[in-house]
């Protein structure tokens, strides 16, 4: 697993979830997780952003937001069932 501390991942993340509008555009979409023990979590009025490549966060409009490691993933993707290209969060954010 990546050497980077989860608490750093949460802070980089928090920030960016800070500066984010309800009316951004990227809340429009939905986001669809199956974690390795086959269980799934889906999320309206939600997008996906990787962090230092290894980490994926689903930003929610009213549920916060939710880290995961992506080897704890088997298949994550948003809207539809379509596998959307995940932007990287810069890592200065």
């Amino acid at each position: 697993m990546d050497s980077v501390h989860l608490k750093a991942i949460r802070r980089i993340a928090e920030a960016y979830d800070h500066h984010l509008l309800a009316t951004d555009p990227r809340f429009r979409r939905e986001v669809t997780l199956i974690h390795e023990d086959g269980s799934i979590t889906h999320f309206d009025s939600s997008f996906l952003l990787r962090i230092r490549t290894e980490w994926i966060v689903a930003f929610t409009e009213h549920h916060g937001l939710h880290i995961y490691h992506q080897d704890d993933l088997l298949l994550f993707w948003e809207s539809e069932r379509r596998h959307v290209p995940i932007e990287e969060l810069p890592h200065g954010s």
